[in-house]
């Protein structure tokens, strides 16, 4: 109930804060333009509180749905005076460039908020910028079924040379049921295959079966879980699990699919520092469990020991089927 409302007021906030910055083109241009501006408002109805400065009254209202920027003589029913500050005595493109400059201020912001990000702190998974090595294979997958093994490395896919497991996901998801044809490079020799990706998800995105060499870092944990009681923490990086390493979340998937409600060995790392911990999966039969879900590289990511696996899963299947959960969510660990 807490993270309902939090989201409610999380979008309040910033549907405010985009209105604000809509009305404030209008107002800045008109502004500019000799416009008289009356009312500039942030939501609809009976003014609550605000100040006036000027010719302007800065309110909040009781709705807050929308906003306004009110200017002098912008109703072509009101009784039209020569006052030139009115906004219907303006020249056309003087109304023109009033009207777009809210738009304008929406537009503005949304490159500014993505360059600052993009230059501040953009996250992505580090492996997405390596070669394509392939950590694991997936039993009776596209690749499994090409004869893919693990260490083999993708040189060429669908004519991209030397291509980074980014190229490669997105070669794959784009080719559901479409022959891909590679070239793989394994110990010193090349040779050529063809795998045909299978449609996953409900977008039926492609998926070959093969992955890359992923950080499984918890995320966040459920309080009262399995996971939580073994001790294990936020940020901690699993490495092993019953002392075979993780190359991936969905090597992790498969396994505990395997082991069921047995309990499992995690060898952790945290802060540099080797821990193992016992935990027993919850066995569910939750027709409605969220099973590993996934729809592309580093995106979506909602599974790891202890989310809600299917027994038949591929990356976004939603099985009805018994599946464990020890009460964590995953997120890739290294970033670019």
């Amino acid at each position: 109930m807490a993270g309902f409302f939090a989201a409610i007021i999380s979008v309040g906030v910033i549907l405010g804060f985009m209105i604000l910055i809509h009305e404030f083109g209008h107002y800045a241009a008109a502004k500019l333009l000799g416009v008289r501006v009356e009312q500039f408002a942030i939501g609809f109805g009976k003014r609550l509180f605000g100040f006036r400065r000027g010719e302007t009254d800065y309110r909040i209202n009781a709705l807050p749905l929308g906003g306004y920027v009110k200017m002098s003589g912008e109703n072509p029913m009101d009784t039209r005076t020569d006052d030139p500050a009115e906004f219907l005595n303006h020249p056309r493109w003087h109304r023109f460039l009033i009207a777009i400059a809210g738009p304008a201020m929406n537009i503005l912001l949304a490159v500014g908020l993505l360059t600052g990000v993009y230059m501040v702190h953009y996250e992505i998974p580090v492996f997405l910028d390596k070669p394509a090595v392939i950590s694991w294979v997936k039993a009776d997958s596209p690749a499994a079924k090409a004869g893919l093994e693990s260490g083999d490395r993708i040189t060429r896919i669908d004519g991209v040379q030397d291509p980074t497991w980014e190229q490669v996901y997105q070669k794959v998801m784009l080719s559901a049921n479409q022959p891909l044809d590679i070239t793989v490079q394994r110990g010193g020799s090349s040779f050529e295959k063809q795998v045909v990706p299978v449609p996953v998800t409900v977008n039926e995105v492609g998926s070959a079966g093969w992955y890359a060499n992923e950080s499984v870092v918890v995320g966040n944990l459920e309080k009262n879980m399995p996971a939580a009681k073994s001790g294990i923490q936020e940020g901690d990086k699993v490495i092993a699990m019953d002392g075979k390493a993780l190359p991936s979340i969905d090597t992790m998937i498969e396994r505990l699919q395997e082991t069921k409600d047995k309990p499992v060995t995690l060898s952790v790392d945290r802060s540099g520092k080797q821990m193992e911990f016992t935990v027993q999966p919850h066995l569910r039969t939750d027709r409605n469990c969220p099973a590993g879900r996934r729809s592309g590289p580093g995106k979506g990511l909602d599974s790891a020991a202890g989310t809600d696996f299917g027994d038949q899963l591929e990356p976004g299947n939603f099985q009805p089927a018994t599946h464990s959960d020890s009460g964590w969510r995953s997120d890739h660990a290294a970033v670019r």
